[in-house]
């Protein structure tokens, strides 16, 4: 194409416009209707380039960016991600032009690049001398001049931007190297620069902090300068002006007595992310190294600075001095995330050999062997990889080929690990404190030794004393004495041993007033070595534990600090206290609960203490404090205080916080006897061998003493059943008291006798059904007619594995809570200790501990078909579905583990449940139902019937309640509004209160003028349903569904036998529980200790 046009610049447009011939051209555009200042026009870029920071100014959204992620390089040869590409209208002059710009997310100082494409389309000269750009339209050419000052504006800002990078441009070098060579050498240099180069993220809401400069005294300024100009020397760090960041500088004196500089990075610490990276646990790293024949210990030279900064974030690190402001170029000390960045450097550097040769924490290392001939290799195996990432050594802290030294503050040796000698000096020589400082001192040094130390809660609790609270300083004798035992038992500390994979590890624990201990040691060739030592201050609270509680928890505490070995090996407890049986008690607190199902998780088997085989043992178990605590009880006879109350609401006792109620009349002396067995009953259960009976009968403490005589037939039966009882204890006593002294439990007896039976306690309220001098009446409840078909059923083989409770399961469970036996095989041990924490024992019978509620008996075999039968069909059975027995199984108190399934496949072999099976004919639909807010205020009724005859009652009236599905029903020969005035009166108002609502269908019974005058003096309301369309009342159309389904699998074909009891037979196992302990075949855990002395009772009068 021919231009027509001439373009020119006159030498005075040059005068007017540039001062100086070295400026770039920068001009004003108009880009998205926008106008964008700082626009730079680059002849040299084959790109148009828009930056990320413009087009967020511009408010333009991201998604219009098209991604197309291509490199773009410059004169540096570093290659730049492009996010994508946009495209824009930009307009110059009159000319408009639709331009693709790629978008990069770089700092800049200019807003846009317009390079040659957009320059040739525009057919454009530009002039850097003339600062201008021509270019041709039709009306001419036009001009735009740039702006020389907002070109050196923007020059400076890339300048200061770019100084850094400047004095550390890398320089590059050729090699002609093979090809296999260049792979290995790729891989290293790739590697090393992600690891070499710490990134710090801080916080994009933490604004950056500038500090004062700090005056530091001639001694520690010159030291500081020292270290400025050493670290200038090795390149290290580089002056910085203008930073963002500005922190001081800290010296503090090494142990050689030379200045330690670091740089105080608090402020910007603050600012920056945790990095998590986690660091190894010394104990382990310790435990590692320890039986070795040929040790190595090398440490990084500066560590630390041998990692490079990433070059943005240089400046961050500034620091102020007398001499001008620093900042490093290598990772310094005091950063937040250096000892993470130079583990995970060391981790991957040395990954082979980390736990094989090597062990490594942060820039301590050790190389080990455990022969001494291949300590040679180890070496040459670890300076191959420190010569390949270039990492130095400090020669001055190199030991190599030595049989011990020091490792991360222990001694590490052939035979195992020890103190070190320095810190043990350091402390032996420590006067006695003068001051609290001092105090904190012993202290810190004391918590250094802490594994080596026997008990040493219990020998440092005087210091701690003397720190609590803000009470003067007083150094008493205690103190003293304290500190010269520690310092005598120092004087030659135990050498802990390394635990063998696999093996046995024992722990002996210990209790005292104020703490609690453990030391876990390990045999060799009938040698019992040390390998740690635990102890814990007991909290204010934890200190009034029980002594079986204090050791309980001192097992816990043992288990926490010392989980990787509890973990690794089967922990066996030598003690002579019963902390297994204690674990499964029935009597156990919840926190004893939570204790037995942490410790389940590991292999823990509770043994008898032995003779202690080593000196440090017996350090530890003399004047053990579990005997003192012991003997603080003046003797070891427990109290027994014991009420009884007589009321017209029934009769009740009270016993060591435990409260009972008699389903039976008695009077009051009566009850004082039924207090007082109940009371022995409970103590010989709880293996109580020495009792001193309190009450505040004068008849009955008379009669066991003798000075009265039992004349009364009960009284006599009553008084030779306590003598029988008393004879079970060592000793007994029996005292009478004032009533005033026996407050407590007269409240507890007053509790049971006069509150209702159905509310909850804080107290728990248990029942004695039937007086301890009468025997029991016993039910039969299954049928003559039926026995002999229970028989025959029982006697089938085929039947006995069809069911899961058939599969014994107790027998394991009980082997190891009462003798602690486990199973061989490993697994199965595990599976067994875990499931007994579940369970106790009382009287040999295993129980099953409920979240809420009674514990649970444990059934097997034909026990628990008996008792599926009974909950069945039985007298408060209903043929229920199989998930709804089960939960009625666990309600009425037993357990055994396959009993959903079993009750399921129970259920479906039912042949009445099959028979009268309800047959659906329609597709189901979605229920809709009707809501109540609470319960009893709106109630569903109607009449079931015609039914046959039974003593002429044909017809149920039944009443449900919609919120808890509540039945209350009763039968009539003929039902009219009187009976249902009669029946809302007795059943609903007198014993549910008076409802909002009653809703019924438009039966005359109940649109009759007396039952709605009835309901109206009463203020309920009367919701009569549609007269088409009865089948709106669905709740009460379920009930009597369910009521005529029951009463055809309860009846069948004997109708005539379920009308004696003047009430449906499904009315009671609908809407009550049986508690009564005849009503099932096996008594639970509240009847045990009333029925465990039946048999002696037949005996008496």
């Amino acid at each position: 194409m021919e231009i027509s046009d001439k373009i020119s610049c006159m030498e005075g447009a040059a005068a007017e416009q540039a001062k100086t011939r070295d400026d770039l051209l920068v001009i004003e555009l108009t880009i998205h209707d926008i106008d964008v200042a700082r626009v730079l026009i680059d002849t040299g870029s084959s790109v148009n380039i828009i930056f990320q920071e413009t087009l967020a100014k511009m408010q333009i959204d991201p998604s219009e960016i098209t991604e197309d992620a291509s490199p773009l390089v410059g004169l540096s040869g570093e290659p730049t991600i492009a996010l994508g590409s946009i495209s824009f209208a930009v307009k110059a002059g009159t000319v408009e032009k639709l331009t693709e710009f790629l978008v990069v997310d770089l700092p800049a100082s200019y807003n846009a690049i317009m390079g040659i494409p957009w320059i040739n389309s525009m057919r454009a000269v530009p002039s850097t001398y003339h600062l201008c750009l021509k270019f041709p339209t039709s009306h001419g050419i036009e001009t735009i001049w740039g702006n020389p000052r907002v070109s050196q504006i923007c020059l400076a800002a890339e300048l200061k931007r770019k100084r850094s990078d400047l004095d550390t441009a890398p320089k590059k070098t050729k090699k002609t190297i093979s090809d296999e060579d260049t792979q290995d050498l790729a891989e290293l240099f790739w590697q090393s620069r992600r690891a070499d180069a710490l990134e710090e993220k801080r916080e994009p809401t933490c604004e950056p902090v500038v500090t004062k400069r700090r005056k530091l005294g001639p001694e520690r300024a010159t030291a500081v300068n020292e270290e400025v100009e050493k670290l200038l020397k090795v390149g290290s760090i580089t002056e910085v002006r203008y930073p963002d960041w500005l922190a001081n500088p800290v010296v503090v004196k090494k142990k050689n007595g030379k200045w330690r500089v670091c740089v105080d990075f608090t402020d910007f610490n603050k600012a920056c992310p945790k990095d998590s990276f986690p660091l190894p646990h010394i104990d382990r790293l310790v435990e590692a190294t320890a039986g070795n024949e040929l040790l190595s210990f090398m440490d990084a030279f500066s560590g630390y600075n041998q990692i490079m900064m990433n070059p943005d974030d240089r400046e961050k690190t500034a620091f102020i001095t007398d001499r001008g402001t620093y900042c490093y170029k290598v990772m310094p000390f005091g950063l937040k995330n250096a000892g993470a960045t130079y583990q995970r450097l060391v981790n991957r550097m040395f990954a082979d050999q980390l736990g094989k040769t090597m062990e490594v924490y942060i820039d301590d290392m050790l190389v080990k062997s455990l022969h001494a001939n291949d300590h040679v290799d180890h070496l040459e195996e670890c300076f191959s990889r420190l010569n390949s990432h270039n990492m130095k050594l400090n020669p001055a802290k190199c030991r190599f080929a030595v049989a011990s030294g020091e490792f991360l503050g222990y001694l590490v040796t052939y035979r195992g690990i020890e103190a070190n000698p320095k810190q043990i000096d350091a402390l032996i020589g420590m006067a006695s404190p003068k001051n609290k400082r001092e105090v904190q001192r012993l202290t810190g040094r004391v918590a250094t030794l802490n594994r080596f130390i026997s008990r040493s809660t219990d020998i440092c609790l005087p210091f701690y004393d003397v720190l609590r609270g803000n009470k003067k300083f007083e150094w008493s004798n205690e103190c003293e004495d304290a500190f010269k035992q520690l310092k005598h038992y120092l004087a030659t500390p135990p050498v802990l041993a390394k635990p063998v994979e696999g093996e046995p590890l024992f722990l002996y624990i210990s209790v005292s007033a104020t703490a609690v201990s453990g030391f876990l040691i390990r045999e060799e060739r009938e040698d019992q070595k040390p390998i740690f030592y635990v102890s814990k201050t007991l909290l204010d609270a934890e200190t009034r534990y029980p002594l079986m509680k204090k050791l309980a928890y001192a097992v816990v505490t043992s288990a926490r600090k010392l989980r990787p070995y509890f973990q690794s090996h089967t922990i066996i407890i030598l003690t002579t206290f019963p902390i297994r049986t204690i674990l499964h008690s029935p009597s156990q607190s919840g926190r004893l609960a939570k204790w037995a199902v942490e410790l389940n998780e590991y292999d823990i088997d509770y043994r008898p203490r032995t003779s202690a085989k080593s000196q440090v043992l017996a350090d530890f178990l003399v004047e053990l404090p579990t005997k003192a605590i012991t003997n603080k009880e003046p003797n070891s006879t427990w109290l027994l205080h014991v009420d009884g109350s007589s009321s017209k609401q029934g009769s009740g006792i009270g016993i060591l916080e435990q409260s009972f109620r008699l389903e039976f009349h008695a009077s009051n002396n009566e009850a004082e006897y039924e207090a007082l067995i109940a009371g022995l009953r409970l103590a010989h259960g709880l293996k109580i061998r020495n009792i001193h009976a309190y009450c505040d009968s004068q008849l009955v403490a008379s009669q066991y003493s003798g000075d009265y005589e039992a004349r009364d037939e009960r009284m006599e039966a009553y008084l030779k059943l306590v003598q029988n009882l008393s004879q079970d204890f060592d000793s007994f006593a029996l005292t009478r008291i004032p009533r005033s002294e026996n407050t407590q439990a007269d409240a507890l007896a007053a509790l049971a006798s006069s509150s209702d039976p159905g509310l909850k306690r804080v107290i728990p309220v248990e029942f004695i059904e039937h007086p301890s001098i009468g025997p029991p009446v016993i039910i039969n409840l299954i049928q003559d007619d039926n026995e002999d078909e229970i028989a025959v059923e029982s006697e089938e083989t085929p039947e006995q594995n069809e069911y899961g409770y058939d599969a014994p399961w107790l027998e394991a469970i009980r082997a190891y809570i009462i003798d602690g036996k486990l199973p061989p095989e490993k697994w199965a041990a595990q599976k067994v200790r875990t499931q007994a924490a579940r369970y106790v024992t009382v009287d040999g019978e295993i129980y099953k501990w409920k979240f809420s509620g009674p514990l649970m008996t444990c059934l097997e075999g034909h026990k628990a078909r008996k008792v599926m039968e009974e909950v069945h069909a039985g007298s408060c059975g209903n043929h229920s579905g199989g998930r709804s027995l089960a939960v009625k199984i666990k309600r009425h108190g037993y357990y055994w583990p396959t009993m959903i399934g079993d009750c399921e496949k129970f259920t479906r072999k039912c042949e009445k449940c099959q028979r009268h099976a309800p047959t659906i004919r329609q597709p189901a639909e979605e229920l809709s139902s009707i809501t109540s807010p609470y319960p009893f205020m709106r109630w569903a009724t109607d009449i079931v019937g015609p039914l046959h005859k039974s003593k002429q009652k044909r017809f149920l009236l039944v009443l449900t309640d919609f919120f808890s599905k509540w039945v209350e029903a009763e039968s009539y020969a003929s039902i009219k509004d009187a009976q249902v005035e009669n029946f809302v009166w007795k059943n609903i108002i007198c014993r549910h209160g008076i409802p909002y609502e009653i809703v019924t269908d438009n039966g005359s019974q109940f649109i009759s003028t007396r039952f709605e005058a009835f309901c109206e003096k009463w203020k309920i309301r009367l919701n009569k349903l549609t007269p088409r369309y009865p089948q709106c009342n669905g709740q009460a159309k379920t009930i009597n569904k369910t009521v005529l389904v029951g009463l055809k699998k309860r009846l069948d074909e004997k109708r005539e036998m379920g009308g004696g009891t003047r009430r449906s037979p499904l009315v009671t196992p609908h809407n009550s529980e049986a508690r009564d302990g005849r009503n099932t075949l096996r008594p639970r855990i509240r009847h045990r200790v009333h029925d465990s002395c039946r048999s002696r009772i037949s005996r008496d009068p």
